[in-house]
């Protein structure tokens, strides 16, 4: 029962943390999308 109990906290922590990055990573392309775009438009005008 403990060890399962470990196993599955385990898996849940290992999910959110993965979860987490996706998050953030998704956050970093927004950003430099974003000044990719910006720049882009500065050049443009």
């Amino acid at each position: 029962m403990c060890a399962s109990k470990t196993l599955s906290g385990t898996v849940a922590s290992i999910c959110d943390h993965t979860f987490w990055k996706l998050v953030a990573s998704s956050r970093i392309v927004k950003e430099v999308h974003y000044t990719i775009d910006h720049y882009f438009s500065i050049l443009k005008f």
